[in-house]
Formats: structure tokens, sequence, C-alpha cells
């Protein structure tokens, strides 16, 4: 195992986070697959993997099944004296049957394959249920039957469907057709879904929608209305009313749902009630003609035992990924969508930054350490946003002794601090020399030095965190990454455009268009370039260096027909190291350098290089704090320049020319005939990394040991 592979599992294995917990007050989230009674007074639904019942105006629900396993679809039959149930209890997904008072419950199906509920026939005595379960070469599911006693499963009709629903005179059923999937908008093309009627009296097909988008979950409402889901009405899935007689250009729009889906719904055996989820929410209708009434959100609560307290877990093996920050002593990391740090010595706590429904990813620190950005899907839309350590342990402590302190220790403390301040303005002389004023500069920038933050402590020490939007949009704005000075943000937008944020001042620049969600790019040392690897109209990747301020086109040092991946610079930008299959088919590390005077150097002259490379890279360090808020704050008080961060840049770069020879990125037209091969393992190498000295190089290899590095 890596030093790295160590470190990332000594700082999580052990942690425990809070999972669980209810809504405010006790109230269901997230209820999903809803059934009402056949009189419209009574709700069930799936909530936490169990089932529960709840009057048609809300309440407080009552638990039904407590299992282990998840119960999750549910239906009345006609009579309302069985609710059936679909649960994954016995393996496989299968139906079962109870009381409404959730007694008596008892498998029906036994089947090897995944059953899935549908509903009741209309007189009650069998379960309509769908499935793929004969090895059909078209994998879609096909609607069946069973009693409800149990038995074998007797095929509804010959075709593929699901979701089908009986009407009253036993004739009659509607389904859908088709398997596109319901969050894939705007969707036109032959596996889009359609509604059916399939008449058992003469073994007839009637198609209602023809809809180039999706169209299901198709329901009786009477004898001659279907209700049924639709993306036709805009962005969103909402709720339809359909006449047979006029058929589907006379169908009626029920909801006006613009800001989330519809996922399910149900109607009351009277055709007089509905029911349906939408994101988080239960809600109810009645019907009012041919349209319903404003449909209201339920406000559905849970006794105080069906809330877990507090559920720990081990986020050891739920990582999804992990950054260290640039001085190497806090990790961030993401686990069960959220972001959390901690340091990474040993019994060090683990803070969460953020937390709810949301789903973060792609963290990455700035470089003075004062942020850290991640994406998060909150908005509805992927955006930028940027935590930074509102409230330390330390400082809770601190004022904790202020207020606690003793009245007499306190004047003790301001005579002291007088006294001070009398010695600092040299009070006591009223001359002061050359000598003095030079060591008492001295002592202020010592002074202003030791009063810097210390950021590293500060993430460590994290009790409270603030989190502020970087760019909230609907463009899926990802990847998040900052230039070497911290004032740039490069991030990838829509399909795969590469775009520059000025932090500073919000304008946006598209440095390439691009359509391949996949690409990857990295920062040069020096901030001025960025290496990107992407993909053509062919599916070919090359690695391109390009310059950030659009001076000259984008040189491609790769040039061949096989692909390239992973371009990674050394610390002082001479040198880039990079994945290619040109050689038998598999992915070898290659390196070129980009600075041609090592081109002439000697094997002896170029290892030399190369430990003098490694040196610099250590010395470079975390910047100084930048100035565009959050945990910079204390930087500006403890210097009082409001220019602080531009001085920390001025700094970065006098400290890389003071370690840099001096030359320039440029004449990389022949990169491409300059290439070496780095290894020649017999499998295929991956997730490379290259030292910031570029002495070394870290890769996963397939296919065992063997030729060389």
């Amino acid at each position: 195992m890596t030093r790295c592979a160590r470190l990332v599992m000594g700082a999580l294995v052990g942690f425990g986070v809070s999972l669980g917990g209810a809504a405010a007050g006790g109230e269901v989230d997230l209820p999903r697959f809803p059934s009402i009674s056949p009189d419209g007074k009574q709700i069930v639904f799936s909530w936490r993997g169990d089932l529960w019942r709840v009057g048609f105006d809300g309440g407080e629900a009552v638990r039904l099944t407590s299992h282990p396993a998840d119960d999750l679809a549910s239906a009345w039959s006609p009579d309302g004296s069985l609710i059936a149930f679909q649960s994954e209890r016995d393996g496989r997904s299968g139906v079962y049957v109870m009381s409404p008072d959730g007694t008596g419950v008892r498998r029906v199906t036994n089947e090897d394959g995944t059953l899935y509920l549908n509903g009741f026939s209309g007189d009650g005595s069998r379960l309509l249920v769908s499935g793929a379960i004969e090895g059909d070469v078209y994998r879609s599911r096909r609607p069946y039957s069973v009693s409800v006693e149990g038995g074998p499963l007797t095929r509804l009709h010959g075709a593929f469907g699901e979701g089908s629903d009986a009407h009253a005179d036993g004739q009659r059923y509607v389904f859908e057709r088709g398997g596109s999937s319901w969050t894939r908008r705007h969707y036109r093309g032959p596996d889009d879904r359609d509604v059916f009627v399939f008449d058992d009296s003469d073994d007839s097909f009637t198609r209602l929608t023809s809809w180039e988008g999706n169209d299901g979950h198709a329901k009786w409402r009477d004898k001659d209305t279907v209700l049924y889901l639709s993306d036709r009405g805009g962005d969103t899935v909402r709720l339809w009313s359909m006449d047979l007689d006029s058929g589907e250009g006379e169908a009626v729009e029920l909801t006006e749902n613009s800001d989330r889906d519809i996922t399910a719904f149900d109607v009351s055996g009277d055709g007089k009630a509905l029911v349906f989820t939408k994101w988080d929410g239960l809600y109810a209708a009645r019907f009012k003609g041919r349209r319903i009434d404003e449909p209201e959100r339920l406000v559905v609560t849970a006794p105080d035992d069906a809330f877990p307290k507090r559920v720990l877990k081990d986020v050891a093996s739920e990582v999804s990924e992990a950054r260290l920050s640039p001085d190497g002593k806090v990790m961030a990391f993401v686990a069960f969508g959220d972001v959390f740090v901690r340091a990474v010595e040993e019994d060090s706590p683990t803070r969460r930054v953020t937390e709810g429904m949301d789903r973060e990813r792609d963290i990455a620190w700035s470089p003075d350490m004062s942020r850290l950005y991640f994406v998060s899907d909150g908005s509805g839309s992927e955006s930028i946003y940027a935590a930074t350590v509102k409230l330390t342990r330390g400082e809770v402590k601190e004022q904790f002794e202020e207020k606690t302190a003793e009245p007499k220790q306190a004047e003790e403390a301001e005579a002291d601090q007088g006294v001070a301040a009398s010695e600092a303005d040299g009070s006591d002389n009223g001359d002061v020399d050359s000598d003095d004023a030079e060591n008492a500069g001295d002592q202020d920038a010592k002074q202003a030095e030791e009063d810097k933050p210390d950021l590293a402590a500060r993430w460590a020490d994290a009790l409270r965190f603030e989190v502020e939007p970087i760019l909230v949009r609907e463009t899926s704005d990802r990847r998040p990454t900052p230039s070497p000075d911290g004032r740039t943000l490069a991030f990838q937008r829509t399909r795969g455009d590469l775009v520059l944020l000025d932090l500073f001042t919000g304008d946006e620049r598209v440095l390439l268009e691009a359509w391949d969600y996949g690409m990857e790019f990295r920062w040069s040392p020096s901030g001025e370039h960025i290496a990107y690897a992407v993909d053509n109209e062919n599916f070919n990747s090359d690695i391109f260096i390009a310059p950030i301020d659009g001076s000259s086109e984008a040189v491609n040092i790769s040039r061949h027909p096989d692909n390239e991946y992973s371009p990674r610079w050394s610390a002082d930008g001479r040198v880039m190291s990079f994945l290619s299959q040109r050689e038998g088919d598999e992915y070898d590390v290659y390196m070129v350098m980009l600075d041609r005077r090592l081109e002439a150097l000697s094997d002896k002259e170029l290892g030399e290089y190369f430990e003098e490379a490694e040196k610099n890279a250590k010395k470079r360090g975390v910047i100084d704090p930048i100035g565009f808020g959050g945990g910079d704050d204390d930087a500006d008080e403890a210097d009082g320049d409001e220019n602080d961060g531009e001085q920390g840049d001025d700094q970065a770069k006098e400290t890389r020319e003071a370690d840099e020879p001096a030359w320039r990125l440029d004449g990389l037209d022949d990169a491409y005939r300059r290439l070496r091969r780095v290894t020649t393992y017999g499998g295929s190498e991956f997730n490379l990394e290259m030292t910031p000295g570029a002495e070394r190089f870290v890769f996963t290899a397939a296919g065992g040991a063997g030729g060389s590095t």
C-alpha cells in the first residue's frame, strides 16, 4: 500500500456520521408509491422501506409493515378489504397481501424473477403484475395476472407491456409500452412510452397516445376516462386526463407543476379523489368535473419511534473522492454525497461541511487554503460553491475565557496592555533613534508574520462553516479548478466547454468549446497555460496546451491517431507526462521536455536537474491569503492592508522567479517529435501522477510486473 493510500485510510477509518433524522416536527419526508382506498378516505405510501397509512387530509401516519427489507408499491382491492404490496423481504421482489390494518400478511407470488405490482383485477379476485421472467430475447416486461390466493402466473395478453390497470368491467386493461427513462428529457425515439388499451373480449389493442415523448402509468378514472403521466407539457412530467371518445387531441392537463416531476399517482375507486407524489411531498386533490382543485401538499407526521435518533456510519469504504490541502496537513473528502474535512494527524476530529439531500462532488482547495470549492446539485443544476471556516473550537474557547475571566485578572490584563502600548510608542523617551525605528519596523514585520492565520489549523479545528455560491446557473458547471495564484477558476460547462472565471471581477471567458464531457485539464505552474486532453469528432483524444490569454492557438503536443490522456505538469512547468495508447493498443506513460534545453543534457546533468527540481518544489509551500473573503479576514486585519492578496501573488511570483531559470513555454510545434516512452509493462497503466520534481511517476498497472520504467 502506498503512503498516500495509508494516509487516506488512516484518516477515515472509524469515523462516524449522523444519518437519518426526521424533518422538523416529526414530519414524513420523501413518501413514495401512494395508493388510495376505493372510497378516497385513506392513503397508503412507502416511507423508509415500510408501508404507512394516513387519512386523505394528512395527519399522523400509522405503520402497517415493519421489516428490514423494502416494502414498496401498494394497491387497494376494489372492495377495500385487502391491500396488496410489493416487497423484497424474501429475496427478489414479489407480491404480498394484508388487511388494511397491516395484519394477516401472506405471500402471493413465488417466482424466481422480479415482479412488479400493478393492481387488482376488476372483481378483486386476481392481482396484476409485470416482469421479465420468460427469458425473451427482447428484454422487456410482460403483463401477468395471478390469483389472490396464489398459484401460477397467467399472461394477460401476448404483447410486451407493464403498468396494467383493470377496468371495472373486467374486460379492458390500460397499460404502457416502451422503456425510455422518465428522467431523459426530450427523448424522441422508438423506445418512447405510449399508452394502450387491451380488450379481453376480442383480443384487440387500441393505441391511446402517440406523443413522441413519454406517456405512461395510466389508470382508469371511470368507464370512459384514463389518467396518465406525460412529459408533453414542458420540461416536467405532469398528470393528464383523456376521454376515450374525444381522444388524445382533447386531453386535459390536470397539473401545472413546472418545478418537479410527478413521480407516481393513484385515483380512488369512485373517481373523485386523487393523490400523487412530487419530489419530497405527498399531494391530494378532488375532482371538479374533468379537472381538479388546486392540489394540497399534505402534512404527514409519524410517531417519534419511527425516526432513527442517530446512526453511525464508517465512511472508510464510502469515500468517493479526497483532496489533500496545499500544505498536506488537511484532507477534504466526499462521502454519502456530503463534504467533510479533517487533519491528517491521527485521532483528529472529522468535521462535516455540508449536509442535506443535495449531492456534492468535485472538491478543490484554493491555493491559499482559504476556500474549499465543490459542486452541488441543490439548485436543480450542478453549480459551484465555496466553503470557508466561520468559527473554530479555539475561538469558542477564547470567547468563553474572556466572558468568564475574573474582574481582577481583566484589570491586570488591561494595565499590562497600557504599559505595553506606552513602551511601544516611546512615551517614556521623547526621542527614538534610527536603530530603534529599524528594530521597531522589524518587530512589526515579525508580528505581522506571526499574526497571519494558520489556515490549516483553522480547517482542522473548525466548528462552523460558511458556504457561498460562486456560480449558480442552469448550465451545469462542474470540476472547479483554481489557478496557481488563486485568482481564476477553470471549470467545465454544459457538455464540455472549458470556461475561465475571474474570481475578483466575475468575468467569464470560454477557453475551449468542446463536447467531450470527460475532458481532463490541468493548470501550468505559472498559471499562464492549461493542458487538456479532449476527444475530437472521431473520438480520438490528444493532449493540447493553450495560453489562457488567447494570444495563440492551442498546440497539439501528442499528435497521434491513438488516444492520449492525463496530462501532468512538473512543478517548474518544464516537463509534462501523459498516458498514450500508441504502442500495442495498451496505455503507457510518456513524457516530453517542454523546455528544449533539457534535451541537450547528459544523463548525469539530467539527474542533477531532477534533484534540483525536487528541492525547489519543496520550497513552494502555500501562498499568502488572496483576500477575496472567507477565511482570510483575519489576515487583512493583521496587516491592515486591503491589497494583501495582490502582495501575496507578487511574493509567490518572486519566489518562483528566484527558484527557476528564465525560460518561456513556446516552440511547442515539434513537441510531438520529442516524446519519450517511460514504461513498457505488458498491460496498461492508469491513474497517472508525477512528483513535483518530475523525477518519479506514480500509476496503477494492469498485467503484472515486467518491462521497465
